[in-house]
């Protein structure tokens, strides 16, 4: 423990000591993390979180495919419906729901008002209990049964003071008096759709003839709870008998076209988002990969400037396995930081999510930084942290003490294995932003701002050889000729990264077809447009270093860190 306490001793100091160097790494590690931070904590809330249901996993909602139609439809019919209730074997319990509005009145200013008509059982099938009062009995959902309804919790609080003596009050509905039965918890959403009021009767709705719901009119969303022991798959094959022998009783319904199936809740909720939140997530995680190999470079191109300082810390006695200790420590230090600046990120992030609206996510209201958020975090982070600092340590532990201490000090760019590195990680840097920013591209421009990821590196990298360019000035190169050096040196890795990265986007843009809208996964524009703008920032973040360093007093150059 004071080993490690002494560790962290150090590299708080040497982080301290170059607070721009501390600055720049901890901003990109922050974005990296805090992106996949923001991402996380939707694909925890959408995808991964149960729905609030008690055993949701035994819900399933019954869909139709129609060889006419490119998804499934969810709306079923009241016939269909009866016979599935009737006669299915795999149901503990089915329901039914239809979208309806009502005109709220008796009241200061009459209100339009969304909500449902519903089969009695639905609260059953759902195990909610009301929040005030109780659910539908069964004399209430046949026809001529009383007019009763449940409210929303929303509605109770906004509309009626949230007065705990609503029950049994009266409320009108389209010029009719409904008997408030009950409020239904804050948190009851019916496929994460907000509904006023609900009342029994299903079979009722203001927008179709009986002549039509008899005839099959599809206007229902039915779900249903498995019996305990029946897994899907046999629920299914009991539905495709009962389909088959329901076409053969109805063949002149509307509804009989295409396959009936069933589908697990919480994938009809998600089905439209689940592919476009893995690709966001797949391609934040690429993001953060670009941030370990900038990160890295820029602890490669320190650590060549603090050769002295670990050839020294070698011969008073320091082992390798110290000075890996340290680096490694440094580089944890560092991710933690980022850590914590990417979780302030994720909140802003999300805030901003729910400020937009988008209609296409689910539960966007249980999308927050939650103790699994904050755990995601916290193990990308120290991962984060070995995978950019484990390259770093190992070169910094392999100070040759003699020849170090015989440069009296001086550091250059680097040694030739530390310079191969540097360079690889270039190359690989603008490979994954240029498959990142083609992906983006074809998704929204709006991820084009992530072109300025890669190229800051290169431009530390040739401001580290602001000596080198000194030592070359003062033998009396030419400016032209060294600026022609040191950017052709940088686009060559540039060059290189964009045609790896464009075999790399021609492979995987293939998988965002479906989430295309009039735009081919081979768009022509965006695969150009992005490598020339890659080129371009490549080509000024190795010009206006290089042009700078040229500029330099040589004197100064040669003094360089």
């Amino acid at each position: 423990m004071e080993t490690l306490l002494k560790d962290l001793r150090y590299g708080v100091r040497s982080l301290w000591k170059r607070p721009g160097f501390t600055f720049i790494a901890v901003l990109t590690l922050a974005l990296g993390i805090g992106a996949n931070s923001a991402i996380f904590s939707v694909v925890n809330a959408v995808l991964l979180r149960p729905l609030p249901y008690k055993d949701a996993d035994r819900l399933a909602l019954l869909t139709r495919f129609d060889p006419q139609r490119p998804t499934p439809s969810t709306s079923s019919s009241l016939p269909k419906f009866n016979a599935i209730r009737d006669q299915s074997q795999a149901f503990q319990s089915i329901a039914a729901v239809a979208d309806d509005t009502f005109n709220l009145t008796g009241r200061d200013a009459p209100e339009q008002i969304r909500g449902a008509r519903v089969s009695g059982d639905l609260f059953h099938v759902l195990a909610v209990k009301p929040y005030l009062g109780r659910s539908f009995l069964p004399e209430e959902d046949r026809a001529g049964g009383p007019r009763v309804a449940l409210l929303s919790y929303g509605l109770w609080r906004r509309l009626f003071d949230a007065d705990t003596n609503i029950v049994n009050r009266a409320v009108e509905l389209d010029g009719q008096s409904y008997q408030v039965i009950g409020v239904l918890p804050a948190d009851f959403k019916f496929l994460d759709e907000t509904h006023d009021v609900w009342l029994p009767r299903a079979f009722e709705p203001s927008y179709f003839a009986s002549d039509s719901i008899n005839l099959g009119a599809t206007y229902l969303r039915v779900v249903g709870r498995l019996k305990p022991g029946v897994e899907l798959t046999q629920a299914q094959s009991d539905l495709g008998i009962l389909s088959e022998r329901y076409r053969q009783n109805n063949p002149l319904n509307s509804d009989i076209a295409g396959n009936s199936s069933l589908m697990p809740l919480q994938s009809a909720l998600v089905s439209e988002v689940r592919k476009s939140l893995l690709v966001s997530f797949a391609i934040v995680a690429v993001v953060l990969l670009i941030a370990c190999a900038n990160v890295t470079n820029l602890l490669i191109a320190r650590s060549a400037a603090r050769r002295r300082e670990f050839a020294v810390r070698t011969a008073l006695g320091a082992t390798r396995l110290q000075l890996i200790r340290q680096v490694l420590t440094e580089s944890l230090l560092l991710s933690l930081l980022g850590g914590a600046g990417g979780v302030l990120i994720a909140y802003l992030g999300i805030a901003l999510l729910r400020a937009a609206k988008p209609g296409a996510v689910p539960r966007l209201d249980e999308i927050g930084v939650d103790f699994r958020v904050l755990g995601f975090t916290v193990v990308i982070s120290v991962l984060t942290g070995l995978i950019f600092g484990l390259a770093p340590a190992l070169q910094s532990s392999e100070t040759d003490l003699n020849e170090t201490l015989k440069e009296g000090g001086r550091s250059g760019a680097g040694d030739a294995r530390g310079n191969r590195i540097r360079r690889a990680l270039v190359v690989c840097e603008i490979a994954m932003a240029l498959v990142v920013l083609v992906c983006a591209g074809l998704l929204t421009r709006s991820f084009l701002r992530l072109r300025q990821t890669s190229p800051g590196v290169m431009a530390y990298a040739v401001a580290q050889r602001t000596r080198e360019i000194g030592i070359r000035m003062a033998l009396g190169a030419q400016t032209l000729d060294v600026m022609r050096l040191v950017v052709r040196n940088g686009m060559t890795l540039a060059v290189l990264g964009v045609v790896i990265g464009l075999g790399g986007a021609l492979a995987l843009t293939r998988l965002l077809t479906s989430l295309l809208f009039e735009v081919t996964a081979t768009d022509a524009t965006t695969f150009a447009m992005v490598p020339v703008g890659l080129l371009a920032v490549a080509l000024l973040a190795c010009y206006v270093p290089a042009r700078r360093a040229t500029k330099a007093d040589p004197l100064a150059a040669l003094r360089y860190e």
